[in-house]
């Protein structure tokens, strides 16, 4: 894998993570175990860039935090999703 994959092509294998973490789970404790169900290579993992205000940001993580809250924002109502 060159590059990282779209939210589109994380939600099944976030929904499958989350599953096996017993329904629920922090972003945070998604990151290592979503990258290694995908084959994500350390290489993209640690990729960074710059994000406006937010400054140097990790984009692997980012793209698991945007995904879970997409995926959130369609599914559930606010008090159902995950915070942090």
């Amino acid at each position: 894998m060159a590059t990282l994959p779209s939210q589109g092509q994380l939600v099944l294998p976030l929904l499958q993570t989350i599953h096996e973490a017993g329904g629920q789970a922090q972003p945070a404790d998604l990151y290592d175990a979503l990258a290694e169900k995908i084959h994500l290579p350390q290489w993209l993992r640690d990729l960074r860039s710059m994000a406006g205000k937010a400054g140097e940001i990790n984009v692997w993580e980012r793209r698991v935090r945007n995904t879970v809250n997409c995926f959130y924002s369609v599914v559930a109502p606010p008090s159902a999703r995950p915070q942090g």
